[in-house]
């Protein structure tokens, strides 16, 4: 039987804010722990297996002897994006 995930509504003075890729510098990492908090819907195995299957985006590995996978966040936002699916309004 799958978890219950608990749902979290954001504070109510966030602010979302829609950034084009080509302006995200490109020195901005996410550890792959981080991940599934910053694409909801996903979970750190999701990305451990396209890790392991050489798939998604690149990733660099911190730390001594192998350590931690870092992605740049314009790499994940590109690959995320990459195949969007065109749907239209009928009006």
């Amino acid at each position: 039987m799958p978890k219950k995930i608990n749902v979290v509504s954001l504070p109510s003075d966030a602010e979302i804010i829609d950034v084009p890729v080509s302006e995200i510098p490109s020195f901005l990492f996410v550890m792959g722990k981080a991940l599934p908090d910053m694409v909801k819907g996903t979970s750190h195995k999701y990305w451990a297996n396209l890790r392991c299957e050489k798939r998604g985006p690149p990733f660099f590995m911190t730390g001594p002897n192998g350590g931690s996978p870092a992605y740049r966040i314009r790499d994940v936002v590109n690959y995320l994006t990459r195949r969007p699916v065109k749907t239209f309004n009928e009006q």
